[in-house]
């Protein structure tokens, strides 16, 4: 065993004997070093002079100087193994459990028969053993030709670098990277999909980032597809220095603008400040009172709730208010009346905060230049393709912050939720001159300051509460509106009521009083609605068309939530106008108007799905005309999933609108038609049998 530890293989990977020179001996070669270990420790000085000339070597390249090393290390630790053998021979050992089952039984029993010092010495001899290994696998290697390296400029160094991630274009990379994506790049309409990450797809990107520098810098760019801005000082320096980053400019694909803002009454003075924070704080008590709560909430938070706003209450009960509700300053009380508001700690550093904000939000108005300066940062992206606005805040949870269990958790969260910028939709309900409204030239601005700017939306998401004077809709520049939207594909539009005035009874909606905020319009606001609607659905590329006009429904048609009695009085006719949509294959239609004499026009010839018409209201025709031409439309090119509510016209009369309920939820299209047979003439659902053809005889004539 001793003789086979003082052989090494020479460069052509044959054996050959070694010699045992001493220290004063030199190396001949490079490719030969003789072992300078010997029976003797080397001194400092000689370790020294030999590690010189081992560097010192002219003409050795780096590979030979290496090479030279390994085989002098080889070298030490052959002579160290003939040192610690002695008399007796090193047997080998098992390293582990599992070479111990394949070793012979005789030197088991050797093995075990060994001293402690024999022990360590076998130790010591089985990891110098595994030191050979890997240096003559290494010395190995080293000895292996390499392949030739083609000159740089020749077409083999060209095809060599293609070859290499880093050096790859960056749209192939990218390619590579939304392959690792949650989400598609299919545009649609909905609040997900191409425009947000999964969490699966943010762990791609963050794997990705951690790869080489050529996948980061294309990873990194995805964990922004979608960029919301308020209107902050901080919010609008993010979105420019964003839009200049060239990295992270060129992956944007959608911009949400939020709309949330703060009025100057309470911003200006406590006492108006103190009846915004109890109404807010009242009327999340009462929404939460009439739905159903899936946390469990402790007892003694809502009774500290309660005496909270109690205390609030007392201290609106000593104010005096105007004939348009809002709290009237009497100077005679008014020190008094400042002495207990400073006893409420979470009231004084609410409104302090308010009043921060709102001297920076006047700072931006002031400025009149908020609108152009996001559609420049827009015009510095070339992939955006979609802008969502609304009057709400788009970043936080509405369980969350609406919901008695989302505002528990400590001080901060309450004293966030009253000093938060005001959203129209919650605040709709309170006096005007309290609660101001906001700031909607922003959005009749925003979209002519893209069409300067050359950029062209195809997806375009509109969300509002019914503004008090919709005169504020009016477009700045319709030809440039209309030019902005040109090559749409996508459009939603929702006119929505008011947050908080909602009454659920035990699963069942229904409207009480409250909700009309307003009656109904004028025709002048209207007009203005008319106008902005009209500039928005001229593109004739639109695919999928949403419109949601239940606020206005509200305001015309009283408490009945089918309607009745109602004059029509929020008809659009740039709603039912005909258009050149030839490539419109989708419809979601909620209380809009309609006219029955346009209405097959408005639907067209091409292939259309119609996934939902809720609380459709005629007025202009008559429901007999409109479902006739529903019914000749479905055996050609339409397909309506569900009719669901109807008013004006027949349906005002008697209970007419009872042929137009919701077929159960279980039940899809193809059960119902299915399920018709067993279904007796004088049920429901018969509207929506005659249009799919399984009934024969119009319900309205019977």
């Amino acid at each position: 065993m001793v003789d086979d530890m003082s052989w090494r293989h020479d460069a052509c990977g044959k054996t050959q004997p070694r010699s045992l020179p001493g220290p004063e001996d030199a190396p001949s070669s490079i490719g030969t070093v003789a072992s300078h270990v010997g029976y003797r420790q080397w001194t400092e000085q000689e370790l020294m002079t030999r590690g010189q000339k081992i560097c010192g070597l002219e003409g050795a390249s780096t590979a030979e100087l290496v090479l030279a090393l390994l085989d002098q290390r080889l070298a030490d630790i052959d002579e160290v193994l003939r040192q610690i053998a002695g008399r007796r021979p090193i047997f080998s050992g098992p390293e582990n459990e599992y070479d111990m089952e394949d070793q012979d039984d005789e030197h088991i029993r050797q093995s075990h028969a060994l001293t402690v010092q024999e022990k360590q010495r076998l130790l010591l001899a089985n990891r110098l053993r595994r030191q050979q290994r890997v240096i003559r696998d290494a010395i190995h290697q080293h000895q292996q030709p390499q392949p030739s390296t083609p000159p740089p400029g020749s077409a083999g160094h060209a095809q060599k670098n293609q070859a290499r991630l880093e050096t790859l274009p960056y749209e192939i990379r990218t390619e590579v990277v939304s392959l690792c994506m949650g989400y598609d790049n299919v545009r649609d309409g909905t609040a997900t999909k191409s425009h947000f990450i999964s969490q699966v797809g943010l762990k791609n990107i963050q794997s990705l980032r951690l790869t080489c520098k050529g996948l980061h810098d294309a990873a990194s760019p995805e964990l922004l597809p979608c960029i919301t801005v308020h209107l902050t000082e901080d919010s609008l320096s993010r979105l420019r220095q964003l839009s200049q980053n060239p990295l992270i400019a060129r992956r944007i694909k959608c911009v949400r603008l939020a709309l949330p803002y703060l009025s100057s009454s309470v911003a200006k003075n406590e006492q108006s400040f103190c009846f915004y924070a109890a109404w807010l704080i009242k009327g999340i008590i009462a929404y939460n009172s009439q739905k159903d709560i899936d946390e469990a909430i402790d007892p003694n938070k809502i009774r500290h709730l309660n005496s909270l706003v109690s205390q609030w209450d007392n201290l609106i009960g000593a104010l005096s208010f105007n004939a348009d509700g809002t709290p009237h300053t009497d100077c005679t009380m008014d020190t008094k009346w400042i002495t207990q508001f400073n006893r409420h700690p979470l009231l004084v550093e609410g409104f302090a905060r308010v009043k921060e904000r709102y001297l920076e939000y006047q700072r931006l108005l002031d400025h009149g230049h908020v609108a152009e300066g996001i559609a420049e940062a827009m015009g510095r992206m070339p992939k955006v393709t979609k802008l969502c606005m609304s009057d709400m805040a788009w970043d936080h949870d509405w369980k969350t912050k609406y919901y008695l269990s989302g505002i528990f958790p400590n001080r901060e969260s309450m004293l966030s939720l009253i000093a938060a910028p005001m959203e129209w939709g919650t605040f709709a309900s309170l006096p005007p001159k309290l609660t101001g409204q906001p700031p909607l030239e922003i959005l009749t601005g925003i979209l002519p300051a893209l069409a300067r700017r050359g950029v062209q939306l195809d997806n375009l998401d509109i969300q509002l509460t019914a503004p008090s004077d919709l005169t504020s809709l009016t477009p700045s520049d319709a030809a440039l509106t209309a030019a902005a939207v040109k090559d749409l594909q996508v459009f939603r539009f929702r006119m929505v009521p008011a947050l908080f005035n909602f009454v659920r009874r035990r699963g069942r909606d229904s409207r009480i009083s409250a909700s009309r905020i307003w009656g109904p319009r004028p025709v002048g606001q209207m007009s203005s609605l008319n106008k902005l609607l009209d500039a928005l659905l001229k593109s004739q590329n639109l695919k999928w068309l949403w419109l949601d006009l239940e606020s206005l429904k509200v305001e015309s048609c009283g408490d009945r939530p089918t309607g009745g009695g109602g004059g029509g009085g929020w008809y659009l006719p740039a709603v039912m106008k005909a258009r050149k949509w030839p490539h419109i294959r989708k419809m979601t239609l909620s209380s809009v108007c309609l006219n029955s004499k346009l209405l097959g026009k408005f639907l067209g010839d091409g292939p259309l799905v119609i996934d939902r018409l809720k609380d459709a209201h005629v007025s202009r025709g008559t429901w007999v005309e409109a479902l006739e031409v529903l019914r000749e439309k479905e055996t050609k090119s339409l397909r309506l999933e569900t009719i669901d509510g109807a008013s004006g016209a027949e349906c005002n009369i008697g209970f007419n609108d009872m042929f137009f309920l919701t077929p159960p939820s279980p039940f899809c299209r193809e059960d119902m038609i299915n399920l018709y047979q067993y279904i007796p003439v004088d049920k429901p659902y018969l509207a929506l049998g005659y249009i799919w053809g399984v009934v024969d005889e119009n319900p309205l004539l019977m």
